[in-house]
């Protein structure tokens, strides 16, 4: 599974959270709280894989991308406090919502 994932994420950057954290529930049955956090640390790993291999074929707008993190890293904290708060069904109710949400605005191509 960990190769599957490998390969769609870099060969698309799907969020490695819709790939993972279903996983992780089903295949490991993991709570919700404990599969965003194992989520996240397989997503630093691949992030910081593909990062470097895009960086090194030019793939990457380097000022969006630091944008990006430096605007998510103000959230980290607050969200994993959030998530380890909230209740196990509400979490996982917003994790598909979200999983949901992404997958409508793709296949409608709003987000362009």
């Amino acid at each position: 599974m960990g190769l599957i994932v490998g390969v769609l994420i870099g060969a698309t950057s799907i969020g490695g959270g819709v790939l993972i954290v279903p996983m992780l529930i089903i295949l490991f049955g993991l709570s919700s709280s404990k599969t965003v956090g194992t989520s996240i640390f397989i997503a630093v790993a691949l992030t910081l894989t593909t990062s470097l291999v895009y960086w090194n074929g030019s793939q990457m707008d380097i000022k969006t991308a630091l944008i990006m993190a430096a605007g998510s890293l103000v959230c980290v904290q607050p969200g994993s406090k959030l998530s380890t708060k909230m209740p196990e069904k509400h979490l996982q109710n917003l994790v598909i919502a979200v999983i949901i949400i992404a997958a409508i605005v793709m296949f409608t191509g709003q987000g362009h």
